[in-house]
């Protein structure tokens, strides 16, 4: 089997195929957050860590957007400036998922300047 590389969006692009996701590098916690290429941000916002109170082995586990309110963090709303941003309407279109490290989420969080919430307050970013 032989295959040619190209762009990431040529699937989509040029035959109308999904491909699934993209992946993209940020320089800190809030500027995955800031940086979003969609407008109006991510409508649906998940963060993984080994520190979560939330299992998608729970029986009642759904990916649900939260009811709209206004975010406690410092920079952390996306361009909508409204958590969720839901208007009743549980459907995303752009999700965002947040993989801890080995330190977690919370480190990074801490560790981010332009972030005023704390990394122990870091679940409360996602939805």
């Amino acid at each position: 089997m032989k295959g040619t590389v190209v762009s990431p969006t040529t699937p989509r692009d040029e035959d109308g195929i999904y491909w699934g996701y993209t992946t993209r590098l940020a320089s800190g916690i809030n500027a995955i957050f800031e940086e979003c290429p969609y407008e109006g941000g991510y409508d649906l916002k998940v963060g993984t860590s080994e520190r979560g109170d939330v299992s998608i082995d729970d029986p009642k586990f759904c990916l649900r957007k939260k009811e709209a309110t206004t975010k406690t963090s410092k920079k952390s709303k996306g361009r909508s400036g409204i958590e969720g941003d839901s208007n009743g309407d549980e459907h995303f279109n752009h999700l965002l998922i947040v993989f801890g490290g080995v330190a977690g989420i919370e480190e990074s969080v801490d560790a981010d300047e332009s972030m005023t919430l704390s990394g122990e307050d870091s679940k409360k970013m996602f939805d």
